[in-house]
């Protein structure tokens, strides 16, 4: 698992895709419906987090979850070796892991020239 509180939702995903070197599929469509994808991808929360559970315990978490009135979104699933992010059926990030991986490792300004 993984918190939002530095960089968000995307910073939160890539760091795990990296981590776990796993890619993901991804739909932001229910978060913050009236939110632009920036504003879903980078605000920062400290009570937001990200976790992720094996296929066959998915049903028993959700129903702990909803047990205990903690509200929740299913964001995706993780699987091959990109982060594919969308929002409202439109791709917003398609990313190798590889490619994340430098693009963190890089210190910014390699990337402002």
């Amino acid at each position: 698992c993984h918190d939002l509180s530095e960089g968000g939702l995307g910073a939160c995903l890539a760091e795990m895709a990296i981590g776990g070197n796993l890619g993901a599929t991804i739909d932001i469509s229910a978060v913050g419906k009236d939110l632009r994808s920036d504003c879903k991808l980078f605000s920062e929360s400290n009570t937001r987090w990200v976790v992720e559970v094996k296929k066959e315990k998915q049903s028993l978490f959700e129903s702990q979850l909803q047990k205990e009135k903690v509200s929740f979104i299913l964001l995706g699933k993780i699987k091959g070796d990109h982060l594919m992010i969308k929002d409202a059926g439109k791709t917003i990030v398609n990313l190798s892991v590889d490619a994340l991986r430098e693009c963190w490792r890089k210190p910014i300004w390699d990337f402002m020239g």
